[in-house]
């Protein structure tokens, strides 16, 4: 699944390393997104930062999912699709349903 793909991807990603990224990348207070990185590896790190802004065992509907990601970055379309390829959230073959992938936060996420 790309979930595994993407988690054995950041890996080897120190927590010094995902500090720098999230200062290039996020505003000093860690609210939303300054810009959007070009690497993989790094947007990657950045998703796992966009992940708890979600909690495990929550259903949100799609327009919950889009007011969240609203407030972290203007491209809040990018964003959902993105953590639904890499696996970060599941959805609904409707789409009406959005779900925290079980397991995404022994990824070791830190903010």
């Amino acid at each position: 699944m790309m979930f595994e793909v993407v988690r054995n991807l950041i890996e080897d990603v120190n927590q010094e390393q995902k500090e720098a990224i999230y200062k290039a990348y996020l505003n000093p207070e860690r609210t939303h997104i300054k810009s959007w990185p070009a690497s993989h590896k790094k947007a990657c790190i950045i998703m796992e930062w966009v992940g708890t802004f979600f909690k495990e065992d929550v259903v949100y509907s799609e327009k919950e999912v889009n007011a969240i990601l609203k407030t972290i970055f203007p491209d809040f379309v990018m964003i959902r699709r993105m953590a639904v390829d890499i696996g970060l959230l599941s959805r609904e073959p409707s789409g009406a349903t959005y779900r925290k992938r079980r397991g995404c936060n022994e990824i070791n996420i830190q903010t």
